[in-house]
């Protein structure tokens, strides 16, 4: 089974996030989406994954990460003195690649972000009309 970490997706949700709408902070309801969207990708791949979200990895998570990122209220920001840049080399490089592959495929992301363009939002609402 592969585990994903707190890290992991702090990291690739921020990565994610900023490549598409240049902000550089995520919800925690959001990650949480993200997490499940990411095991759900995971699992249609026939490949079982588990979140690794322990209260003890949160606070791994405060102690060891906080050069790149800051826990904030509801949710975490990339620390303003690291660049996207600086968190892709620090944290993509180790980490299987059916992992990577589903923490930035399109769907996974725009789902759990609602990043969805203005009409690709008018026709899925167009479907759930029609039911």
């Amino acid at each position: 089974m592969i585990k994903v970490y707190l890290k992991d997706l702090v990291a690739n949700a921020i990565i994610e996030v900023a490549s598409r709408t240049q902000r550089t902070y995520v919800t925690g309801r959001e990650l949480n989406n993200y997490g499940r969207e990411v095991i759900a990708n995971l699992k249609t791949k026939n490949i079982r994954a588990k979140l690794e979200l322990s209260k003890e990895e949160v606070s791994k998570f405060r102690n060891t990460y906080q050069e790149y990122f800051i826990v904030s209220g509801d949710g975490f920001q990339l620390n303003e003195n690291k660049s996207i840049e600086n968190v892709i080399d620090s944290f993509r490089g180790n980490m299987s690649y059916e992992v990577l592959l589903s923490l930035v495929d399109d769907q996974v992301v725009n789902k759990s972000f609602n990043l969805y363009s203005p009409k690709q939002k008018h026709r899925m609402l167009s479907r759930k009309n029609r039911y």
